[in-house]
């Protein structure tokens, strides 16, 4: 007689709140009466990342349950848990609802492009630049620029103002001396704490 639930899982994220509908028709006298959450980590953190709601209405001859969970975790990461719904049905008396959350970093630069590409001969100067404009929101500095293999990169941050904002210029210039083809990532290090390190791919392809 349970005519239930829309979905099962849920997706928590940074910005929205998930919500769980349950439908019960009237007659089966089914009711949920109490909540609880439980971890399928550690006990120590029931309820950390999450907090949730459950709300009654009615709809037509039903009993509607509305579910809402919202996340408090602040900083980036993954987390598991789970909802536990109590109820008066004598079969079912425990609804468990699996929560996954995925929080991520929030954006503290304008990146462009977010991946360079390098192409040209191994003959002429080869080079690109990728500009980083750190958002009025999260102001950092860049302290450190370091290729992580670098061997057929050379790079070259300067700070520039343009119309009162700091933006930051890394150009980056082929080394490689004979046609072939390489990627590389190159890091730099900020003093943010939302994101100690910004991460620029760099691709190319050198002819002769």
């Amino acid at each position: 007689n349970q005519e239930w639930v829309r979905e099962r899982n849920l997706l928590v994220t940074q910005y929205l709140l998930c919500f769980i509908i349950f439908f019960f028709k009237q007659k089966t006298a089914y009711e949920i009466y109490q909540c609880d959450w439980s971890s399928d980590v550690c006990s120590s953190d029931l309820g950390k990342n999450i907090r949730f709601t459950l709300t009654t209405s009615k709809k037509a001859d039903r009993n509607v349950y509305l579910l809402t969970v919202e996340n408090k975790k602040k900083t980036p990461g993954r987390f598991r848990d789970n909802i536990r719904l109590f109820t008066t049905d004598k079969i079912q008396k425990e609804i468990t609802i699996p929560i996954w959350g995925e929080i991520k970093a929030p954006e503290i630069a304008s990146i462009k492009p977010r991946r360079l590409t390098l192409r040209g001969s191994a003959r002429e100067p080869v080079k690109g630049s990728v500009n980083i404009i750190p958002k009025d929101k999260y102001p950092f500095s860049i302290t450190e620029v370091k290729p992580r293999d670098g061997k057929n990169i050379k790079c070259d941050l300067k700070e520039v103002v343009k119309s009162g904002k700091k933006i930051y210029v890394l150009t980056v210039e082929n080394r490689k001396k004979e046609r072939g083809s390489y990627n590389d990532m190159i890091s730099l290090k900020t003093d943010s704490k939302d994101q100690p390190e910004i991460r620029i791919i760099v691709s190319a392809r050198i002819a002769d």
